[in-house]
């Protein structure tokens, strides 16, 4: 897929259009394609290719994040749902709840268990891909933590991360978003 120059990263939260330009984003020039990475499960069997990089990388503390990952943060990278297609693989739906009371459906392997990606209502279009499942170590990382309020003590996120001690509401996300384009420097975050 070729990104023409005028393409720009756009979302929509709560009716309201969202220019998202992280640090780790560029326009392509001529002849330049967009990234393809692949997230898989621990047994291989369900594959989800991704096209261009996430509109964002978010750390979430929250207990239901916990209990899914089974650590202690869940970090995913979230892309438009149109750049999340399944390659190989057949997964299982479970749909929870949120700490906010928000409802997310979580598509996982049915062999080993793994949650590859998830969509919730939060984030219309946006479907979020667990940055583990790359094994990509050179992965971006989060520019945004949620839920710290029940972060584990011992946690740090990396220098300039966003913090929101619990689930950010749609305007706070926009804003949230906003400031994602501004590069941040400082001590570690806790």
């Amino acid at each position: 897929m070729k990104l023409g120059k005028a393409r720009a990263p756009w979302i929509s939260i709560a009716n309201q259009r969202v220019l998202v330009r992280l640090c780790f984003n560029h326009n392509l020039g001529e002849g330049e394609t967009s990234m393809t990475r692949t997230a898989e499960c621990a047994c291989g069997a369900f594959k989800v290719k991704v096209e261009g990089e996430p509109l964002a990388v978010g750390a979430c503390s929250c207990t239901q994040c916990q209990k899914r990952t089974g650590s202690v943060v869940g970090v995913g990278a979230y892309f438009p749902e149109a750049s999340v297609q399944t390659v190989s693989g057949s997964f299982n739906t479970f749909v929870r709840p949120g700490d906010a009371g928000t409802k997310w459906s979580i598509y996982f392997c049915p062999t080993c268990g793994s949650s590859v990606f998830w969509e919730g209502p939060f984030f219309p279009d946006i479907r979020g891909v667990a940055v583990g499942c790359f094994a990509d170590p050179s992965f971006p990382p989060p520019q945004v933590a949620v839920f710290t309020q029940n972060q584990h003590s011992w946690v740090t996120f990396p220098t300039g991360a966003m913090l929101h001690a619990t689930q950010p509401t749609q305007t706070e996300a926009i804003a949230l978003m906003a400031g994602l384009s501004t590069p941040r420097s400082g001590a570690p975050n806790r």
